[in-house]
């Protein structure tokens, strides 16, 4: 289990991040994609792309989808906990199955974010399963054993 950590200190205070979301048009998301690139592709040197899911939550489940779907990456599984799609992103054929969570009450993605970026993967023909839960702007721990189900397939090639 490895966890990559965002390179930017969060505006407010804390946490982390990709990129500034205050800055108009994001222009630091360029960089952010090509530094998760490099380092899912540094990380593949120990642990095969093919034996390694992606968990991101928020801005991290954005960049996770972007940079998994859009460099067509490998992967095993992918898992999006109140993710969005960034502007203007369109989605490649998923090569892995995709786990997407969110709070139907989120007031800091919508709700209908996740519904948008579930509907542009089916489009694309990907494999994907959404949790809906009732809450807000976070992981559901009761979505946990789902989340942990769905890792047991994609690593034992049956999702």
């Amino acid at each position: 289990m490895v966890a990559l950590r965002a390179p930017l200190p969060h505006q407010g205070g804390m946490g982390r991040q990709w990129y500034d979301l205050g800055l108009p048009n994001w222009p630091e998301l360029p960089a952010a994609r090509a530094d998760l690139l490099n380092r899912l592709h540094e990380l593949s040197k120990s642990v095969p792309l093919e034996r390694t899911a992606l968990l991101g939550f928020s801005q991290g489940a954005a960049m996770a989808i972007d940079v998994a779907v859009g460099a067509e990456l490998p992967l095993a599984g992918l898992i999006g906990c109140s993710g969005y799609p960034h502007p203007g992103w369109m989605p490649q054929q998923p090569r892995m199955p995709i786990l997407l969570t969110h709070g139907k009450e989120d007031q800091v993605v919508p709700f209908g974010a996740c519904e948008a970026l579930e509907q542009s993967l089916k489009d694309h023909g990907g494999s994907v399963e959404m949790l809906p839960f009732h809450g807000g702007h976070g992981i559901d721990p009761g979505l946990f054993p789902a989340m942990r189900a769905f890792l047991d397939r994609v690593w034992q090639g049956e999702a």
